[in-house]
């Protein structure tokens, strides 16, 4: 199975929702990182944490439907 592309991440982001972005700054922080420790606009950079989260979620999704795929296929 291939993996997400930069280019649908950042499609997908569009579907993103304030679940998310809570979950991921929530995992930032956990990491040692704090919104001063961004550089730019901290908006900016919790968006991009966020896009990435997102599309590891979906990539895990899809690669749990595979498996049931395969599994279900003699």
């Amino acid at each position: 199975m291939e993996t997400i592309t930069p280019e649908e991440a950042v499609k997908l982001a569009r579907h993103k929702t304030i679940g998310d972005m809570a979950t991921a700054i929530s995992i930032a922080k956990a990491s040692g990182l704090q919104p001063s420790m961004f550089r730019g606009d901290v908006c900016v950079s919790m968006a991009a944490i966020t896009n990435v989260w997102l599309a590891g979620r979906v990539q895990g999704i899809r690669e749990e439907r595979a498996k049931r795929r395969a599994a279900l296929t003699p």
